[in-house]
């Protein structure tokens, strides 16, 4: 049965998630980390999630926050129902500048989720580039896109892409719990 799986789990470093809004992308996401957490407990985690903020009085916006606590704007959305999203230039440097910070060795690099805006920043995609190579794993949530920058990072020989959708995304949490194990512990 095919479930999505690209390549042979046992030749990868990177677990890309892809797939459309709702598919469960960020749920099967977080049950990776946690057991790559649970099995390498002293492997330093870097890397950032992003999240929408509402405060009163205030527009929604979609906030770039990194494992060490740093914040940043990245997006301000105006409207309701279909907003349109306006990139936010210096959210996007105070994102690269922490990027840039963050040293590799031996740490696990986890993403949530890169889409559409970044392809107007390549100083913030060169950082994640960067950090994809020298990070020992990385697991990325990204949107099921088509765009160089998408291209680039699923052409790569060390990952495994997961498309994930509401029918399959129970398979792969089952999948990754079986081989997982194997993935962490597995030396580069």
């Amino acid at each position: 049965m095919n479930c999505g799986f690209s390549n042979q789990p046992d030749e990868y470093r990177h677990i890309w998630i892809t797939g459309v809004p709702g598919s469960g992308k960020t749920t099967l996401h977080q049950k990776i980390w946690a057991q790559a957490a649970q099995i390498l407990p002293n492997t330093q985690t870097v890397g950032f999630f992003t999240q929408f903020s509402t405060r009163a009085g205030f527009k929604k916006t979609l906030r770039w926050k990194a494992y060490d606590g740093s914040i940043s704007i990245l997006v301000a959305v105006e409207g309701n129902g279909f907003p349109k999203m306006k990139a936010e230039k210096n959210g996007f440097k105070q994102a690269t500048a922490v990027m840039e910070q963050y040293s590799a060795q031996r740490k696990l690099f986890v993403v949530d989720e890169l889409g559409f805006l970044e392809q107007s920043f390549p100083e913030f995609q060169y950082q994640v580039f960067r950090l994809i190579d020298e990070c020992w794993r990385s697991i990325v949530v990204m949107r099921n896109m088509q765009s160089r920058f998408f291209s680039d990072l699923k052409s790569r020989k060390d990952s495994w892409i997961i498309n994930v959708s509401p029918e399959n995304r129970d398979t792969f949490v089952c999948e990754v719990q079986k081989k997982g194990r194997c993935l962490w512990k597995k030396q580069w």
